[in-house]
């Protein structure tokens, strides 16, 4: 029964957790839009950081006509600039670096997702298990309850009969007796 007890409360409690997982699911979702929309106005395309990196590029670009005027081409900064990615490949890059953390961010929400359905499977299964011990519990006391009325009506029939054949004893003493005293004494009892 103790046991019994604790599987239902664990079944409630559990209960309980998923509706809170909704909740806090939802949130999530609320907070990565939100988040989303701060890192469009403040991340890499805001109008701010993109026109700081204007001036950078502008100024890389100065930089590096002066260092080709120079005239010194096996320099360490024309060799660095020479191995510098193109602007088209940076912005792949820093678009597949957001995919990936985009990626990443789904996988967790998933094996979260994941994770809270299997809780919550388990949560049914142990339900179910209670049910099923609570049923098969009842169906015993019932075959026992069964079982028993079987025996008493067994034993009720075997004092009916006893007492059927009693009855017939003695109804046939009486007969016997009345029979008996009908007739005249007869000349041989004497």
């Amino acid at each position: 029964r103790e046991l019994q007890g604790k599987l239902k409360w664990y079944s409630e409690n559990q209960e309980l957790l998923n509706r809170n997982d909704t909740l806090i699911r939802e949130q999530q979702d609320i907070i990565n839009k939100l988040e989303n929309r701060l890192s469009f106005y403040e991340g890499p395309q805001s109008k701010g950081t993109m026109q700081r990196i204007r001036e950078l590029q502008a100024q890389v670009s100065n930089l590096s006509q002066a260092l080709k005027s120079r005239g010194a081409p096996t320099s360490l900064a024309a060799i660095i600039e020479a191995a510098k990615p193109s602007p088209e490949e940076s912005e792949v890059v820093v678009a597949l670096q957001e995919e990936l953390r985009e990626a990443r961010q789904e996988l967790a929400g998933k094996e979260a997702a994941v994770e809270r359905q299997l809780r919550s499977y388990q949560q049914q299964y142990e339900a179910l298990r209670l049910q099923f011990e609570e049923r098969q519990a009842q169906w015993e006391v019932q075959a026992k309850g069964r079982k028993k009325i079987k025996d008493l009506e067994k034993q009720v029939e075997d004092q009916r009969v006893m007492y059927t054949k009693r009855i017939r004893e003695l109804e046939a003493r009486v007969k016997a007796q009345q029979v008996a005293s009908r007739e005249p004494p007869s000349p041989w009892a004497a």
